[in-house]
């Protein structure tokens, strides 16, 4: 049985929570945030916890950065992130993933490094070393429109 990776990660930082529970997870974040369309950015630990909120629709993309001038901490709620660090390669990433019958797919975006995890996480690289690990929801916001694949793939 496979797991769930954004869990496993993230347990109590779920794709759609409001505000109020991303608060009880990790306190009050250190910066606030206005993106465009008017998301709600919060920023946490140093700005390496990005959560982003679409106005009602709760938390939809939470990234995790990694820098290699210095570790991070996190959060206990945040304990598995301790298992990747800036010095992590593809490689090691996908032996994690298997591990945890997690299936992946490994892809080059703009000449860089990206594995997909089979629920949509994200773990990005540059210079061939773990820069990013991104969740964000695949769900449309509300007053759009689904983007449909012409070949009626997903």
């Amino acid at each position: 049985m496979s797991m769930n990776t954004a869990a496993t990660l993230a347990p109590a930082l779920r794709i759609g929570a409001n505000r109020d529970e991303i608060a009880a997870a990790l306190g009050e974040p250190q910066d606030i945030g206005v993106g465009l369309r008017g998301v709600t950015i919060l920023a946490y630990r140093e700005r390496t916890i990005q959560c982003t909120f679409r106005r009602g629709e709760g938390l939809f993309l939470l990234a995790f950065y990694f820098h290699p001038e210095k570790g991070t901490e996190w959060p206990l709620c945040l304990a598995a992130l301790g298992d990747f660090s800036s010095d992590t390669t593809p490689g090691e990433v996908e032996d994690w993933l298997d591990q945890r019958e997690i299936t992946s797919l490994r892809m080059s975006v703009c000449d860089e490094v990206v594995i997909e995890a089979s629920d949509g996480v994200r773990f990005h690289f540059e210079s061939e070393l773990l820069s990013s690990i991104q969740m964000i929801s695949l769900a449309p916001s509300s007053g759009s429109t689904p983007h449909v694949n012409p070949r009626g793939l997903l």
